[in-house]
């Protein structure tokens, strides 16, 4: 098989007999229309990575429309059984539906945005919830617009858990979505649906956010890259100013220089509040070589919550990788008082906008469901929206104290340390149908909020205090089935975070492993 990042096939043929109008995707229905076969072979599709579709646009040895319809055949091929793909932009494979993207450094590559999150004006995004069915987008994201620029070519919504708050991709609405490792497990949550689709080479890049691991998580269980960057990167393109903001954008890839493009085509040109060092292109920071680091490996036991001991085992095989490498590695933690530190992120994760907004702004405000629907949102979502009503502004004020304090104790860690290495997850990976989905009434908040915790001990505290975090596919459970490498680091190390991660995918080839649900078996 070539490689992603040097693959290059020739043109076949011409697209014909393009499906006319927009439908949403029926997984148990025929296809409306007809098209001719894709343009490359499926092997040839998933040997490339986004930049190199973008390359092969950009030199005509592939069109737009062609790499759109290639996408949608793997979606009609596989989806049925993954469940991962809410809607189809069907009118982008009209004549002319792709024509005019910009000549950016993702040209032409086919683009799922996140049904939690922003996408097009005029286009529906329903954040998994029966409560926002049907909802139309009025205007653009500043977000958008920058994504448009890049010329990624947008073709639909991937599947999330209502309003993204959950770890495992279910919805009363959409149903399960399945791990194309194990069709009977999740792929994680809230971007599930980007990275089944991405792991079972649909496509090889698509949209997450993450507000407590929801780009790292899908990503450790599926097999794929997802970087949580910095607070203060997240709101130079945001325009958010919030310094408790948990939430940054990203996507799932299967390489790193993809992860690192897409953070460029993110950010403005002038890079006022973030500065990638170099020539100002996290890019080209990849092809410099890497310093040697110093990596702390976290012994998996955080409060009340161990890793599992083949995690932990994969953590220390890493280790001794990255030892080999000529990094310096030794057993360390950041000093944290659990106990404070899960209560004050509950607190961010439910109260802010309800100890801010009037009760007309958060009607107003994206994916919030108003309070005269909630008979419609799922069991754990009504007791997260209840929980959130019982905090008070002095319940918020003390946990923008806590929020300081344990900020600035990780800012000490890491002047000992250039990176912290945990399991991106801590238990193997959940059949569905498990607690942690927000259907699952049997039990009480704060049970849910136990069992998220469990499951995702590491991945909330770099939304908690704003560090960049990635989640690399190293390991493996004993079971199989895909384990990230999770690599927390200081404010605006994405530099070096992903220079890392380059040298690994270098030396540990994880691009060309694909799980038994693929487009190579189409």
């Amino acid at each position: 098989m070539k490689d992603h990042q040097t693959a290059v096939v020739s043109r076949r043929g011409f697209l014909g007999g393009m499906i006319a109008g927009a439908a949403t995707l029926a997984h148990d229905g025929p296809v409306r229309g007809h098209w001719t076969p894709p343009a490359l072979s499926w092997e040839e599709w998933s040997a490339l990575d986004a930049l190199g579709i973008a390359d092969l646009v950009r030199r005509g040895e592939l069109s737009a429309v062609e790499a759109a319809d290639q996408m949608v055949h793997a979606v009609h091929g596989l989806d049925a059984r993954l469940n991962a793909v809410v809607e189809v932009y069907y009118d982008k494979l009209e004549p002319g539906g792709s024509d005019g993207l910009p000549k950016g450094i993702f040209h032409g590559v086919p683009y799922l945005f996140k049904d939690v999150g922003a996408v097009e004006k005029g286009r529906i995004s329903e954040w998994g919830s029966r409560g926002t069915l049907g909802r139309v987008v009025e205007r653009d994201e500043p977000y958008i617009i920058k994504l448009r620029r890049s010329g990624l070519n947008f073709l639909g919504r991937a599947a999330a858990p209502e309003q993204g708050t959950s770890p495992v991709t279910e919805s009363l609405m959409n149903g399960f979505t399945h791990n194309p490792w194990d069709l009977r497990r999740t792929p994680g949550g809230s971007s599930g649906g980007a990275g089944a689709a991405v792991a079972a080479g649909i496509l090889p890049m698509a949209a997450a956010n993450d507000g407590g691991g929801s780009t790292r998580i899908p990503a450790s269980l599926c097999g794929n890259v997802g970087l949580k960057h910095s607070r203060r990167i997240a709101n130079a393109f945001a325009g958010s100013q919030d310094s408790y903001s948990l939430t940054s954008a990203g996507v799932n890839t299967r390489s790193v220089r993809d992860t690192a493009a897409f953070l460029d085509a993110i950010l403005d040109p002038d890079r006022t509040n973030a500065n990638p060092g170099g020539d100002g292109s996290y890019l080209a920071a990849l092809s410099e070589p890497t310093n040697p680091l110093r990596i702390a490996v976290s012994s998996g036991k955080w409060g009340p919550y161990q890793a599992d001991a083949d995690a932990l085992r994969e953590m220390e095989r890493i280790a001794e990788a990255l030892r080999e490498l000529g990094h310096t590695v030794g057993p360390a933690d950041p000093d944290i008082d659990f106990r404070d530190y899960f209560k004050a992120f509950k607190i961010f994760w439910t109260a802010p906008t309800r100890a801010r907004m009037t009760p007309q702004q958060l009607e107003r405000l994206a994916g919030c469901i108003p309070e005269r629907d909630l008979s419609s949102v799922e069991p754990v979502t009504r007791m997260i929206y209840e929980s959130g009503k019982s905090w008070t502004r002095e319940d918020f004020l003390w946990a923008l104290e806590i929020n300081a304090a344990l900020t600035r104790s990780v800012d000490s860690f890491f002047e000992q340390w250039d990176l912290l290495l945990t399991p991106t997850v801590a238990q193997h990976t959940p059949e569905l149908g498990s607690s942690l989905a927000l259907s699952y009434g049997h039990q009480s908040i704060d049970e849910w909020w136990f069992n998220v915790f469990g499951f995702i001990p590491y991945t909330p505290l770099a939304n908690f205090t704003g560090h960049p975090a990635i989640s690399l596919p190293l390991a493996r459970f004993d079971s199989g089935m895909p384990l990230g490498a999770h690599f927390m680091g200081p404010n605006e190390s994405e530099r070096s975070m992903l220079q890392l991660a380059a040298q690994l995918e270098q030396a540990m080839r994880w691009f060309d492993v694909h799980p038994p649900v693929h487009v190579t078996t189409l």
